[in-house]
């Protein structure tokens, strides 16, 4: 790392210093058990194999699939729970590159996430519970869901959608290229790269290496396979065909646990939100399910 990110680092607000240490998510007995159970090898994969880069202001980026050889069979419950976090909820993610995650909501711990041989801790609002697979998510979303403040948690009109508007679920009105965050000299489009790298950079061969240019979309770019495929199989949208989890033509939308660990709230907003068309359905048809009235509009 050179002198001028080494600087940057140093210069961090002193709350991300602060939580970048694991034990600071739970007791010492309780780090110690942890420790115990944790071999010697472990440490060494994660000093030695995994691949990080870092912000412009000094954060560390990894990308989730990383942590695969650590956490086994545990990574496709982590994969989801960060997934999970980031869209309905608006926290920065302090990662210390190693094993500690802190969401920070609302000037607030809302959860941390202790990273061990095999599973993994959640830790939030007196809770901590061990994941070994995807059989506790359930609890630890209803247990966060009634302890997060109203503040920690995303706003309707960025996790609903019309889908009359936009019917796979993609939001271009939220995307950075879409001609309403560009009426100021492309202030969209020059965010756009740099966001793009913080949140995509590594996950993929080719993600977030996009370059500024001064060319902004007027909405439904995005759309063109969908509304051939909706018209093909007869339908309004695609939570009325269902098929949404498998279909390839339902437009460019990202999982957001896929993206790089450490990246802000206002990243996940502007890199993430706009393309959680699998999650903004999901979202709807629980809600239906359950007999509960969504406000679709925006």
């Amino acid at each position: 790392m050179g002198e001028t990110t080494i600087r940057q680092t140093e210069k961090r607000n002193s709350l991300f210093k602060a939580h970048y240490c694991p034990t600071s998510l739970i007791n010492k007995s309780q780090f110690k058990r942890i420790s115990e159970r944790t071999s010697a090898s472990f440490y060494n994969v994660l000093e030695g194999l995994m691949f990080h880069f870092y912000s412009d202001d000094g954060r560390i980026l990894t990308p989730p699939k990383e942590l695969k050889p650590m956490l086994k069979d545990s990574f496709a419950s982590f994969y989801k729970l960060i997934g999970h976090l980031r869209f309905y909820y608006m926290a920065d993610e302090i990662w210390d590159g190693k094993t500690s995650i802190i969401f920070y909501a609302d000037n607030n711990q809302l959860a941390a996430i202790t990273i061990c041989e095999g599973s993994f801790y959640v830790v939030f609002d007196g809770h901590n519970i061990q994941i070994f697979d995807e059989s506790a998510l359930d609890i630890v979303y209803e247990k966060l869901s009634k302890t997060a403040t109203v503040n920690q948690r995303r706003p309707m009109d960025q996790i609903s959608v019309d889908l009359v508007e936009y019917p796979s679920g993609i939001r271009c009105d939220m995307c950075l290229l879409h001609i309403s965050h560009n009426r100021n000299d492309y202030e969209g489009c020059r965010k756009f790269p740099i966001m793009d790298r913080t949140c995509y950079y590594g996950v993929e061969e080719g993600w977030g290496e996009t370059v500024f240019l001064p060319v902004i979309c007027d909405g439904k770019q995005c759309y063109t396979k969908t509304y051939k495929c909706l018209e093909k199989k007869g339908f309004k949208n695609c939570l009325e065909c269902g098929e949404y989890r498998i279909c390839g033509d339902c437009g460019v939308g990202h999982d957001p646990g896929e993206c790089n660990l450490g990246i802000t709230a206002e990243e996940i907003t502007s890199l993430i939100l706009p393309y959680c068309e699998v999650e903004r359905l999901d979202f709807i048809a629980k809600g239906m399910t359950h007999g509960v009235k969504l406000v679709l509009n925006r």
